[in-house]
């Protein structure tokens, strides 16, 4: 925890190997970093791990069961290339909260999305695959996003919380959509559904460091 806290000066982190849990906080602040880049299988990334750098710029995580813990990258508001690559990869709750800059991401490994995990994102249009068998409360939160999802209307996964997309803003669009056999999550349109805006914003939490995450 806190390992690498505020090291100004540290400008790449890279890591390999399986099995590697990162602690909470352990790159929280380091103003000059601007990439990341883990490769291993069964990899944790704990809470908070890269909060608050506002100059990371691209992400690359590729591994089998990784996991993204609460927090992990937000306020990374430069965020602009995120490569997932890999299988079963969890993103947890709020991990990439306020990445303002973040306008797509591919979510092919993705298995798990937690609650507000795009919340105040700069996304404008996601595809959500057949392989997404949990999904949290509101990961949209107060964004306005075209989200194209993999299943019939009506037909909500077993695993999805029931509000995953409330409180998108105004001008946001679901789009319910079969992909074709054979072709996974591809580009299939489906039929438009509109959504409603919000305005829960959550809650200042204190983190135990100068700075409040937001809920």
């Amino acid at each position: 925890e806190y390992a690498f806290n505020n090291c100004t000066s540290l400008n790449s982190v890279t890591m390999q190997g399986d099995n590697v849990s990162i602690g909470e906080y352990a790159f929280y602040k380091c103003a000059s970093l601007n990439s990341v880049t883990i490769q291993g299988d069964n990899v944790s990334i704990g809470e908070a791990v890269f909060y608050a750098n506002s100059g990371l710029k691209t992400l690359v995580l590729n591994g089998n069961g990784i996991t993204i813990g609460k927090w992990a990258f937000s306020g990374c508001t430069a965020l602009t290339d995120v490569t997932l690559s890999g299988s079963n990869i969890v993103i947890g709750e709020l991990a990439f909260q306020s990445c303002a800059a973040l306008t797509e991401i591919d979510l092919s490994c993705v298995t798990e999305i937690g609650r507000k995990a795009f919340a105040l994102a700069g996304i404008t249009q996601i595809n959500i695959p057949e392989n997404v068998l949990t999904m949290g409360s509101a990961v949209f939160n107060e964004s306005t996003v075209t989200v194209t999802v993999y299943f019939e209307e009506g037909a909500l996964p077993e695993g999805w919380a029931a509000d995953w997309a409330d409180d998108m803003n105004e001008g946001s669009l679901i789009i319910y959509a079969q992909p074709e056999e054979g072709e996974g999550g591809g580009n299939t349109e489906g039929t438009g559904s509109g959504n409603t805006e919000g305005t829960d914003s959550g809650n200042t939490e204190g983190t135990g460091t100068q700075e409040g995450i937001q809920e």
